[in-house]
């Protein structure tokens, strides 16, 4: 049996998805570094790759995730406590 290794096809399909998983992650990351260095807000720039978001267009955010950071930035004192993510942000400008 012909090893996987020696197919043309797979080789260049395994070399591009590699190329496309690399790009993809320093995208990410020049995105987080770029929302951290325009806000100043680590919490921002964490909420740009979160999980909840992953999968979904740029600029897209979960709902769920700007409540717990809502609720972490109440504790601290950062706003004022009652507010909820629907308050602070919206998706209906992300198709």
């Amino acid at each position: 049996m012909k090893s996987l290794w020696r197919n043309r096809e797979f080789n260049l399909l395994w070399t591009s998805q590699t190329l496309v998983d690399f790009g993809d992650g320093i995208a990410t990351l020049a995105l987080a570094l770029l929302m951290l260095v325009e806000t100043g807000s680590p919490i921002y720039a964490g909420l740009l790759g979160s999980p909840g978001t992953k999968g979904k267009p740029i600029g897209w955010q979960s709902e769920a995730e700007w409540d717990e950071a809502l609720r972490i930035m109440t504790e601290a004192g950062v706003v004022k406590p009652g507010l909820k993510g629907a308050d602070m942000f919206t998706n209906s400008f992300v198709k």
